[in-house]
């Protein structure tokens, strides 16, 4: 639905590649001027190239080739700094202790990622955008909600859609619909199909007028744009729909097994992290090395997680909110890290969590947005994981609720839930774990 999408992914893909090329011969030109030859070039090329893979690769996990909306396109150009950071990290592991072909760039990698990272930032932010126009196509949105707001803020702050966005209210007549139609040559309509009077409104038009005209649904424009479900249009309807007739028993039973397997094989891997941590946590104040809580987790039962101490004292069911509690020094870099959350990773092999689901939540908060958020609890349909799809859109790194009791920011990470309620699959599932990847490597969240 969104114009152009796979085009435009395949163009920044090229994009890159040719600025990482670009970058090695800058790097070799600054280096020996004009006594680089042709060979000296093709090696560097030949050498890169598993590198290159790699980089490309982590692009993927921080994002850089997902859909640019407006908040997207507002830090591009610290995302793939923080990829370049890791890029980087990963060009010395390549050249140093994998030395298969025989180069060991010290200055020329220096060299060379300094100019990558600026080409890149460069062709991200102006030339893709002025070699990718295209002649925006004129879509007319019709009647008034929170959702059509949104794609109205979106598709008029952002050329990269491909739209150029006109509105009218409801109300508008058929005469006015049908002359705004031919005078601005539109082809598309959105409406609220769940709304009669706007159905009924371009039905008037007639059946010789569908032939050149396309229609799409608000709430399903949405929910592909922004990847999370409207929630005004969740009732009890849409759970059956979406959730409950979901044959689902395959795709369980293997991410049971892939649950258990990575969590066996990560958890064996962290074993030796464990002491230092609890060292650590010891000799900032002698308190307690773990802490336990009570989560709510699939069908509403309630379970116990266990968590390296990060915090002056424990929140053990609620009663005392993180603003009542400090982080110390320690807890802090074990939650940068992540490494507090290693030991759930036995809860998963337990079978109380998954590696990826909605994030459990303290059963105070819990009996608290049941009250204010209608059909809140369908996030309890499946179990809970260690990272989400609210997670994937950093809802985590500056909004989530986790440890509060911000309504309007649940809400938001309750559409996210349902979205990867109704469209959950290994491929999410994948991107997720990227993601999650990602966020431990930037070392951002709580």
């Amino acid at each position: 639905m969104i114009i152009g999408r796979k085009k435009e992914r395949v163009l920044l893909i090229a994009g890159d590649i040719l600025s990482f090329v670009v970058a090695i011969w800058l790097t070799l030109f600054f280096r020996y001027g004009y006594g680089l030859d042709t060979k000296l070039f093709l090696d560097h090329i030949l050498a890169f190239t598993p590198g290159i893979v790699l980089w490309l690769g982590f692009f993927f996990i921080y994002n850089l080739y997902g859909r640019p909306t407006v908040v997207f396109r507002r830090k591009v150009g610290s995302t793939i700094i923080n990829a370049q950071i890791v890029n980087g990290i990963l060009a010395v592991i390549i050249f140093y202790f994998v030395p298969y072909f025989g180069l060991t760039p010290k200055t020329n990698l220096f060299i060379y990622f300094i100019f990558s990272t600026a080409l890149i930032i460069f062709w991200r932010l102006y030339l893709a955008s002025v070699i990718y126009t295209r002649s925006p196509e004129p879509l007319l949105l019709i009647g008034e909600s929170s959702e059509a707001d949104s794609i109205a803020d979106e598709l008029t702050g952002s050329s990269y859609h491909g739209y150029r966005l006109l509105r009218r209210p409801g109300s508008l007549g058929r005469d006015d619909l049908l002359n705004l139609v031919r005078g601005e040559h539109i082809q598309i309509i959105m409406i609220h199909f769940r709304h009669s009077n706007e159905k009924n409104l371009v039905a008037s038009l007639g059946v010789a007028n569908y032939l050149k005209l396309r229609f799409l649904d608000v709430d399903s424009f949405f929910e592909e744009l922004f990847d999370r479900v409207p929630l005004s249009r969740v009732n009890d309807l849409w759970f059956i729909e979406n959730i409950i007739g979901e044959n689902s028993r395959g795709y369980d039973f293997l991410k049971r097994v892939m649950d258990i397997i990575l969590s066996a094989i990560v958890g064996t891997i962290t074993l030796p992290l464990y002491p230092f941590a609890a060292l650590a946590i010891w000799l900032e104040d002698r308190g307690p090395i773990f802490i336990k809580q009570e989560r709510v987790g699939q069908y509403g039962r309630t379970f116990p997680i266990y968590k390296f101490r990060t915090m002056t004292g424990n929140d053990r069911g609620g009663a005392v909110l993180k603003s009542k509690l400090g982080v110390t020094r320690v807890g802090e870099f074990l939650r940068k890290t992540r490494v507090d959350e290693l030991p759930q990773l036995w809860s998963v092999i337990l079978g109380s969590l998954s590696l990826v689901g909605p994030r459990p939540e303290l059963p105070v908060l819990v009996s608290k947005y049941e009250s204010q958020i209608p059909f809140y609890n369908v996030r309890h349909f499946i179990k809970p994981g260690l990272s989400g799809w609210a997670q994937f859109y950093q809802i985590s790194a500056s909004t989530d609720p986790h440890h509060g009791t911000e309504v309007e920011a649940t809400r938001e990470k309750l559409s996210y839930d349902l979205f990867y309620l109704k469209h959950r699959s290994f491929w999410l599932d994948i991107k997720i774990a990227f993601r999650t990847l990602q966020i431990i490597l930037s070392c951002v969240g709580v």
